[in-house]
């Protein structure tokens, strides 16, 4: 009887070891997968916060949308759209709809909406000067 439950235990630690082997070895090969390539990572990462967005804001799916992590709240201060943000909050910026959003991924809130203009960008027009000949 004792062969027997040893048997059964052995079989059991084996079959437990394969699949804690097979677990690792898929977690590894996730894990190097994203790491070698930087851009899927960091594009994994903005849809995951806009997909958290909107679950809480109704938005359209924009190819051009922009999600960026707010670094340095200092440098923003004379902007009052970003009074209430923190460093590490999320802004999205949604262009199709003119719409920038601040998230706050830690309690998953919408801190701030506001508007979004494109900074508008003045290039002076080239003016032509006649040809100058040589006298």
């Amino acid at each position: 009887m004792e062969k027997v439950t040893t048997q059964y235990t052995i079989w059991v630690l084996v079959i437990l070891l394969v699949a804690a082997l097979a677990g690792l070895g898929y977690y590894y090969n996730k894990t190097r997968a994203t790491s070698e390539n930087p851009t899927e990572v960091a594009r994994q990462k903005n849809t995951k916060i806009f997909e958290a967005v909107v679950k809480l804001v109704a938005l359209p799916q924009d190819p051009n949308t922009v999600v960026a992590t707010i670094s340095d709240t200092s440098k923003l201060k004379d902007q009052r759209f970003f009074d209430l943000a923190q460093n590490g909050d999320n802004l999205i910026i949604i262009p199709s709809v003119g719409k920038a959003i601040i998230y706050r991924a830690s309690i998953n809130k919408i801190i701030d909406i506001g508007p979004y203009a494109p900074a508008a960008t003045t290039t002076t027009p080239a003016t032509k000067q006649p040809a100058r000949t040589q006298q």
